[in-house]
């Protein structure tokens, strides 16, 4: 969890607590995560923001994603919600591997 600088405007300790207390809140959350995962498309590219997403973008999200995962272990409804989410999280994982070299 120590790629998360100080400066971040992403806090880990924020969201870690969230997942913890509530996972399935962090679920509702999840497809906005994984997005962070793969390259911007043309209708994001078009928006205010600039370039591609970073590999720090991508590491951050990886992170909330591994935080979710491991509270969610505990939490009966947040195990469904994982396997609700399966083939869109493997979805995205499949991608990630085929655009690695782009990165």
């Amino acid at each position: 969890m120590g790629r998360f600088p100080a400066n971040s405007s992403l806090k880990l300790k924020l969201f870690q607590t969230v997942f913890e207390h509530c996972p399935c809140i962090g679920w509702s959350v999840l497809k906005i995560v994984l997005k962070c995962f793969l390259p911007k498309t043309k209708s994001e590219e078009d928006s205010k923001e600039e370039g591609s997403r970073s590999n720090h973008q991508r590491l951050q999200a990886i992170e909330l994603l591994a935080s979710l995962i491991k509270f969610s272990e505990k939490d009966a409804a947040a195990r469904l919600l994982i396997a609700e989410n399966m083939t869109l999280m493997t979805s995205v994982i499949c991608k990630v591997v085929q655009t690695s070299e782009t990165w």
